[in-house]
């Protein structure tokens, strides 16, 4: 969990996250920025993986040496982040219920495909609570918590090509 719950709180995902601090006195949840909204957001035990990077080892099985395929992947998800920010900020902005779930189903799709287990995870969530037409009341947060979040994986994946590059040149 990144933080919060999504509204309509279910029982099992409060108990769950309750369950996670009982026994842990003196615990406090730390405070982290959310990037671009100014929010502050309290987050719930231990961070959610950002990246699964075995998917991206699966991409080894069809790939040549120097991983081409896998960086184009990568590549064209970094590349393609700002349009679908874009589409996910357009929705917000226009509260279009419909627009904000298949944006966020998008991005969970490209999020999967390359690991990104925690951005995957929290646009399935906003996809889940904007469908049918309802407008979730905490919309605003889920997608500043979603850009956080995407901003984070872009910049893993970024560091992960070149340490990609630095592999494939050899020791200097």
């Amino acid at each position: 969990m990144i933080g919060f719950l999504p509204k309509p709180l279910r029982i099992d995902e409060l108990s769950e996250a309750l369950a996670r601090h009982v026994g842990q006195p003196g615990r406090a949840a730390p405070v982290e920025p959310v990037p671009e909204s100014g929010l502050l957001v309290a987050t719930l035990g231990p961070p959610a993986v950002l990246m699964d990077w075995s998917r991206l080892d699966q991409f080894k099985e069809f790939d040549d040496e120097e991983l081409s395929t896998t960086r184009e992947v990568v590549l064209l998800f970094v590349t393609e982040m700002p349009q679908r920010a874009g589409e996910l900020r357009a929705a917000l902005d226009a509260c279009d219920s419909p627009a904000l779930s298949r944006a966020a189903h998008a991005l969970k799709g490209a999020s999967s495909n390359v690991g990104a287990q925690a951005l995957s995870d929290a646009c399935s969530a906003l996809e889940h609570s904007s469908q049918q037409g309802q407008w979730p009341a905490d919309a605003a947060d889920q997608v500043a918590m979603l850009l956080a979040l995407a901003g984070g994986t872009c910049q893993a994946l970024d560091e992960w090509a070149g340490a990609q590059t630095l592999a494939q040149a050899g020791p200097v």
